[in-house]
């Protein structure tokens, strides 16, 4: 997984570990019902292309001093997240405060929540 800041003039480019098995994505749709005055329900649905994603790290000690000091640097700006599946995100870290766990001697967690564009999904493999 690579972070990279600012976007679309990139200065910085950390790379960290794939995450554990309980990333999630999810669209950020909204549903919007509305009854009539003759009691008849309709239903709006509001689709955009931001989704929000969800990632639990488990880092070493030192790679974790690097995500703070990312994170205090650029937790403004807009940020290219390259994900490890290959795809490319781009939007901003929404998760507030950043907290960083010492789950065991020299290892730390972090769980980092991002919401954004997909700018480029994963290409199929060509099969020879």
């Amino acid at each position: 997984m690579k972070i990279q800041a600012p976007v679309p003039n990139i200065e910085t480019t950390t790379v960290l570990p794939s995450p554990k098995f309980s990333d999630s994505q999810s669209p950020q749709n909204e549903v919007d019902v509305k009854q009539s005055m003759n009691g008849t329900l309709y239903s709006y649905v509001k689709s955009n292309a931001r989704h929000q994603l969800r990632y639990d790290l488990t880092l070493s000690r030192m790679k974790a001093l690097e995500l703070r000091a990312f994170i205090q640097s650029y937790y403004r700006a807009k940020i290219r997240l390259t994900n490890h599946l290959g795809e490319v995100w781009d939007g901003y870290l929404t998760s507030n405060p950043f907290e960083f766990n010492g789950a065991a001697r020299g290892v730390t967690t972090i769980t980092l929540e991002f919401e954004g564009i997909l700018v480029q999904p994963v290409s199929p493999s060509q099969c020879e």
